[in-house]
This record gives C-alpha cells, structure tokens and sequence, in this order.
C-alpha cells in the first residue's frame, strides 16, 4: 500500500511595513521613527525607513569628531546635525576616508518649512556629493552656504553609502566654519583641521588667516613666496578650484638674477597645487623645466 500526500508549502510572512522602523501611511508612503535625531539619538530615515541615522553634536573647528563605520554593498548609513545659526558659518567641509571598499557621500540641506525633506536611501534628491573615493585614499568637499536654495538651513543629513557589491569601511569627518576650512594629513597623526589653509593653533608662517566680518581669507606673502593670488587683469578669471580662494597654493618665487633653482622633496595632497614664479628678459631663450617623480610614493603628478 503507497500513500501520497502533497504538503502544502509553507509561505514565508511578510516583510513588516516601513522596515519596522515606523508607521506606514494611508498613501503607502512611510513615516519614520525619529528621523531627525539629536544629538546622542538614533533613528531611522528613507523611503522605507531602512537607513539608520544617528544625531551628532553640531561640528565645529573647536568641536568635532571623527565618524566610523561599516556597510554591507549597497547600504546606506546617515549621520544628522543642526546647523550653526546662520549668522555664524559660511562654509561646511568634509572629508571622507576610504578604510576599505569604495564610500561615497551625500549630503542634504533642509530649512524649518521643510518638514517633509529627508534622505530617500538613493542616490536622488540630494544638495551634494563626492563619489570619487575609489580611486584615493581620501577625499574633500567643500560646500558654501550661499551657493545653495537651503541658505537658511536649520539642520544637514550627511550619508555614506557602500557603491558596489563589497563591504565598505570609511571614516567621516566634518564641521562649519565662516572662511574655507577643510582637513589636512599631518606626519605621524590624524587628520587635522584648518582653515584659510592654516592649522588651528599653529606656531610660526601660516599661509593665512581668516576675516570672520566678511568670510574670506586674508593670504599671506612672504619673502621667496606667497599664498596670495595673482593679481592683474590677465588673472581675473583664476578659477577658485585652483585653491586660492583658501590659501591653499603656494606660488614659490625663482631668485631674480638666477639662471634657475631646484625644488626637491615636495608632496602634494591630492588635488592640490603648486605653483612657481619665475621673471623672464628679452635676453632669454627659451624656458626648461624638468620634473622627476619618486616612482615608490606618491601618486601622479603633472
């Protein structure tokens, strides 16, 4: 005697709505538990409430701190901190450390009219980005707050995102400031902040300072070279990516009188730029200059 029976297949439940990480709406559109966390909270953003946002102390030069983490291929995590009163930052920057895999970053501006302006968990909608990082060990952005709708904003989502199928491991900093600040890699330690190109608290030549009346840098000249940028007609279109807007070239100056002068041991980071002055006569012929890069550190140079 053979007895056959079908089992019938027993069917999986279904995913909870919003993540089971908020309210699902009439619309079918989520509505995410704490989505703009304060500071030392956690919460829950995008279209299904599936990227966890944890609330940061608002990051300033005196005040900032380094964010870590790790994300499997295609996740997202989010980082929320109010802005400064308007009145007291002009510029955000940050930079982003590739530990391993391949971060990007995204950022998103809102004002206190914008109740419903949150990060999706896509790369859509945002006010910035920088999704270079792959080809670096780290990269920068700087954003000035008159360049965008948001001039008024009240807080800023900033978000890390793994770009394709590896784990991902990143380090995040940043922090508002009323001149151009950034960060630089100093020998032997972490990331350090600056501003106007100069480090916060450093003794002896800085290559500028910042006027906070007006938000711009005041660079500095020296006797075989300056931080300022080149003055003169043929120069007004100097583009600010060339870094002096912050201070941030070096314009070193060949000795008058001299037939030519070698510069050895220079390091650039990555983007940057170094620049050499140099009178030329009626007497002269022709210009040589030769470049020779250490095949063993460093990247390329041009």
């Amino acid at each position: 005697l053979i007895v056959a029976g079908v089992q019938p297949a027993r069917s999986q439940a279904p995913p909870p709505p919003c993540s089971g990480h908020g309210t699902l709406n009439p619309d079918s559109t989520c509505s995410c538990d704490n989505p703009r966390p304060a500071a030392g909270a956690s919460g829950w953003t995008g279209g299904l409430c599936q990227v966890p946002v944890v609330g940061l102390d608002t990051q300033t030069l005196a005040s900032h701190e380094a964010q870590s983490g790790n994300l499997e291929s295609a996740t997202w995590k989010c980082y929320h901190t109010a802005t400064p009163a308007v009145g007291d930052w002009n510029y955000l920057s940050l930079q982003l450390k590739q530990l391993d895999g391949d971060p990007d970053v995204y950022g998103m501006f809102y004002n206190a009219s914008d109740a419903a302006r949150y990060p999706t968990g896509n790369t859509l909608g945002w006010d910035f980005r920088e999704v270079s990082s792959s080809s670096r060990d780290f990269v920068q952005l700087s954003v000035q707050r008159q360049r965008w709708a948001h001039t008024n904003a009240v807080g800023v989502y900033l978000c890390v995102t793994a770009y394709g199928d590896h784990v991902t491991s990143y380090e995040l900093r940043s922090m508002f400031t009323k001149c151009p600040g950034g960060f630089t890699q100093v020998e032997g330690t972490e990331s350090v902040a600056t501003v106007c190109s100069a480090v916060s608290g450093a003794a002896g030549e800085v290559p500028g300072r910042c006027d906070e009346s007006t938000g711009e840098c005041v660079c500095e000249a020296y006797e075989d070279h300056t931080f300022v940028k080149p003055e003169g007609s043929e120069h007004d279109d100097v583009p600010s990516e060339l870094g002096f807007d912050s201070c941030g070239s070096r314009i070193d100056f060949v000795p008058p009188g001299s037939n030519g002068k070698t510069w050895e041991d220079v390091s650039l980071e990555a983007d940057s730029w170094a620049f050499y002055r140099f009178e030329i006569t009626d007497d002269d012929y022709q210009v040589l200059v030769t470049m020779e890069r250490d095949e063993t550190d460093g990247g390329s140079a041009r």
